[in-house]
């Protein structure tokens, strides 16, 4: 699959992808994955996850974060505490919110795709799916170190 740039968001499309207009879908502006023998899809013969395309789930398709920034969240991306567990816990009031998304402030930012570098497609929070400067990312760099990922 080849990711074609137009400004500074990468855009894959079903043409660029090889796919036909009648076998594929957009998955917010940024990957495209046929929607026909999903199971398969990025396998090797020996159906292991070769890596390409996405994957279908139940909840939607994965999106990888193309710009990804390994050097504020690589870290939170390894680590072994999931995204949907911090979520649960916000719910909870037992941490505070996640910093506001610089798209629609009284939403707060997606933390699976700035933090882990992958989402899915039946996010609630698909608008907040764009690249930050590092700037940008201050508050929620620091709600990291603070509170989601902090050191037990």
């Amino acid at each position: 699959m080849i990711v074609h740039s137009r400004g500074s968001p990468s855009v894959v499309t079903a043409s660029t992808a090889g796919l036909t207009s009648s076998s594929s879908s957009v998955v917010s502006g940024l990957t495209a994955t046929p929607s026909v023998a999903p199971s398969t899809m990025g396998q090797t013969a020996g159906g292991h996850n070769s890596g390409v395309g996405g994957s279908r789930t139940s909840t939607g398709d994965r999106v990888a974060n193309t710009h990804f920034n390994q050097v504020l969240f690589g870290t939170y991306k390894s680590s072994s505490i999931k995204s949907k567990t911090l979520r649960d816990k916000i719910a909870r009031n037992e941490l505070p919110p996640l910093p506001p998304s610089k798209v629609n402030a009284s939403k707060p930012v997606c933390l699976a795709w700035h933090t882990k570098g992958q989402c899915n497609s039946l996010c609630p929070h698909t608008a907040d799916h764009i690249a930050y400067s590092d700037e940008e990312y201050a508050a929620l760099a620091t709600w990291c170190r603070e509170h989601g990922y902090a050191p037990l």
